[in-house]
């Protein structure tokens, strides 16, 4: 009997550490997207590993893009670039994350709007 009231407050302690857990993680949750929502900047984030990004809505704005026409589950940040910037760019980005070179990540290029214009940007960022 001791033991089944033993397993019964760790479950309870766990569940408790659990919800605790979950509570942090949404109030964060909430607090990156009330910073994301009052930047003027626009935001992306590319999760190599997935092969995903995300992009703020602020970003979409500026490029002339909603939630509907630019999705973040899309890849598409590269083929965004000005042809006559890739190379430069993707050097950086190389630098960066691969061969570690650059304390941070920093490029000022072109980006082709859904209008097929150029908006000149300049991407700064850390990578994890």
């Amino acid at each position: 009997m001791a033991q089944s009231i033993g397993k019964l407050i760790r479950a309870y302690r766990l569940e408790q550490k659990q919800q605790r857990a979950k509570v942090k993680l949404q109030l964060s949750e909430e607090r990156w997207q009330l910073a994301i929502q009052g930047n003027k900047d626009g935001i992306f984030d590319v999760d190599f590993r997935t092969q995903t990004t995300f992009f703020s809505k602020r970003y979409k704005e500026i490029l002339g893009y909603t939630d509907e026409t630019l999705r973040d589950k899309d890849m598409v940040w590269e083929s965004q670039i000005h042809p006559d910037d890739y190379e430069r760019v993707m050097a950086v980005n190389q630098a960066y994350l691969i061969e570690r070179s650059l304390p941070t990540y920093a490029v000022e290029y072109r980006l082709r709007c859904r209008d097929n214009s150029y908006k000149w940007v300049i991407s700064r960022g850390q990578a994890l």
